[in-house]
């Protein structure tokens, strides 16, 4: 120890002779500028120029001043401040930067910064005091709040500390955030007492908010908590379902349908449920339950009301009114299709009831209502026939007929006529003023303002003589009214009066049909009628020849004028002998005389006119 300390004592007396000691020969400032810059330029030596150019320094130098700069600010630098501060070009301090971060693993070079172990121990200090504090905490809080890359905090400062200064856990679902087990406490905590006191559907958004716990928490802490509910889905809109509300709905359905036998979809929807069918059908599946479009009805009310109803008044011959044996908040429409769906399901006969607003009559009923009005029917019929007005309907029914078939015929008989001008507009004749040729000639006649088409006009009347035709109301006997008055009494006894004209429409036209019908044999069973029958069947085989005839005579003019003279004469000959037979024959019946054959020659029918006209 005493020979170290001699040792510096000796050096401290050269030390000191050295600088007392003058110099022989002085360098100017010029010739130590000239000496350096060629010490350089001969890579003897190695240094940097300051940025005002007035000093030198060399690289160790500089690591040893940044070093000690990094040191002084606690462990991180920008190297925009140290180039300020040490008067040196930026790019020299990067380079200096680059070569320590190198040698030294412990010191990090990044964005323009040195930073070392230390540094990085304190944030680590830093970032667990934080999460103390909050309880959790991500790694993007920390880039913002730090200034640093990210990775570089997850990795180099987070995770490398991660259970030594910072106490915490890392969440496996999101790597870059961090908690705190007391954290994760108080949220479940949180989230169970939440969940606990909800007695409805509730939106997740809504529960995040009051208890001030984030949605990827909750939605990582759902399971472990083991509500007594269940979350739709992990979307935005999600919603928390308690099982005790899932138990109330199915409570109050199997509790209504048990004391009413029916359940109503809008009482249902009004639970909360979208699908009251579907909804029904989950909780009763052993149940015979009949859906129709606004409720659902038991096979209780079925079977034990509406069946044994149903029957009670097919064996009486009576009716029931439905809407007194159902619920009373059915309406019609349901009562009906109530009826119907009985009537298919239990493969029922549909014409032994009639169903009349609620009301379900027995078919014998009915019939047993209507049966006067039988009588009513006959005695108009018969009073119709005695003042002959039926007998004005038939005529009036024939006449229409005939005007119908005339004119259908001028109809043809026009067109025809048409037909021929147009050819002959068409086609001139031949003459010599065209030297013996045929020519066309154009037709000048001009058309009347105002004046539609001949074949249109002739269209237009076929459309309107159809309408007229489709529009002629049937002959009516027996009136609506009648039938009224008859069955209004009866109805005024069981309080039924308001379904009189239902019902009466029901049987009008049966019971017309029957009039007309009971007509038609009184004037059949008249004296007149044989004669008119006879008249009118030869009438009406007149007049199918004589269709019959000019539809020939229209067909012949298609044909060659030479051959048109032969055929008319035979068509003479056949149908026009024909319409002679039938007239000497009719002729002859009124007379009284008898033919023995009905093919008669001219000489035969000049022989039965003299007969007759004797």
């Amino acid at each position: 120890m005493s020979a170290d300390w001699d040792e510096i004592k000796r050096l401290a007396a050269d030390f000191q002779k050295a600088q007392l000691t003058s110099t022989l020969q002085r360098l100017s400032e010029r010739n130590c500028v000239e000496i350096v810059t060629l010490l350089l330029e001969k890579n003897l030596l190695e240094a940097f120029f300051t940025n005002d150019g007035k000093e030198y320094i060399t690289p160790d130098q500089l690591e040893r001043e940044v070093q000690d700069e990094l040191y002084v600010n606690g462990g991180r630098i920008n190297l925009v401040e140290v180039s300020k501060t040490l008067n040196v070009d930026l790019s020299r301090i990067e380079e200096i930067a680059l070569r320590i971060s190198e040698t030294d693993p412990e010191i990090h070079f990044m964005l323009g910064q040195l930073i070392n172990e230390q540094y990085i121990t304190h944030i680590a200090e830093e970032v667990n005091e934080r999460l103390s504090q909050k309880g959790e905490i991500t790694v993007s809080d920390l880039t913002q709040l730090f200034d640093l890359p990210s990775d570089f905090l997850q990795h180099d400062v987070m995770e490398k500390h991660l259970g030594k200064i910072i106490r915490g856990r890392q969440d496996t679902s999101n790597p870059r955030v961090f908690f705190t087990q007391s954290y994760i406490q108080r949220c479940k905590a949180k989230i169970r007492g939440a969940l606990k006191a909800i007695t409805r559907p509730t939106n997740v958004a809504t529960i995040l908010q009051q208890i001030n716990v984030q949605e990827k928490t909750f939605h990582s802490l759902f399971d472990e908590i083991a509500p007594a509910g269940q979350v739709t889905s992990k979307q935005a809109n999600a919603q928390y379902i308690p099982h005790i509300y899932t138990k109330m709905q199915a409570d109050w359905v199997t509790s209504f349908y048990k004391q009413n036998g029916f359940l109503e979809y809008e009482g249902v929807n009004k639970l909360g449920v979208s699908d009251a069918k579907q909804f029904i059908r989950k909780q009763f599946p052993n149940e015979d339950i009949l859906y129709l479009k606004r409720c659902a009805i038991g096979s209780k009310i079925i079977d034990l009301t509406v069946l044994s109803s149903l029957n009670e008044c097919s064996a009486t011959k009576s009716y029931v009114d439905l809407s007194s044996i159902l619920p009373s908040n059915m309406s019609e429409e349901d009562v009906e299709e109530i009826f119907e769906t009985i009537m298919a399901r239990k493969n029922a006969t549909p014409g032994n009831f009639v169903f009349l607003q609620s009301i379900v009559f027995s078919q014998q009923y009915l019939n047993d209502l209507i049966q006067p009005c039988h009588e009513m029917a006959k005695s108009k019929a018969k009073t119709a026939v005695e003042s002959g007005i039926y007998q004005q309907y038939l005529a009036e029914k024939q006449l229409s007929g005939k005007s119908s078939t005339a004119q259908d015929y001028d109809d043809e008989s026009k067109s025809d006529k048409r037909e021929e001008r147009r050819k002959k507009a068409a086609t001139g004749k031949a003459g010599g003023g065209s030297q013996g040729r045929e020519t066309k000639t154009k037709s000048t006649k001009k058309h009347q303002r105002g004046r539609a088409n001949v074949a249109d006009s002739d269209d237009e009347q076929e459309t309107r003589a159809g309408a007229g035709k489709k529009g002629s109301k049937s002959f009516e006997l027996v009136k609506l009214e009648d039938i009224v008055n008859i069955i209004s009494k009866t109805l005024e006894d069981e309080g039924l009066e308001y379904l009189s004209d239902t019902i009466a429409a029901l049987y009008h036209s049966q019971l017309n049909q029957t009039a007309l019908a009971t007509a038609q044999e009184l004037f059949e069973a008249t004296p007149q009628t044989n004669r008119r029958q006879t008249h009118a069947a030869i009438q009406e085989r007149i007049n199918t020849l004589l269709v019959d005839l000019r539809l020939y005579e229209k067909g012949l003019k298609l044909l060659p004028v030479d051959v048109q003279s032969q055929l008319i004469k035979y068509l003479l000959k056949s149908l026009g002998n024909d319409i002679c037979n039938e007239l000497t024959a009719y002729i002859a019946s009124e007379c009284n005389l008898t033919m023995k054959t009905t093919n008669l020659n001219v000489d035969q029918r000049n022989k039965i006119a003299q007969e007759c006209g004797k």
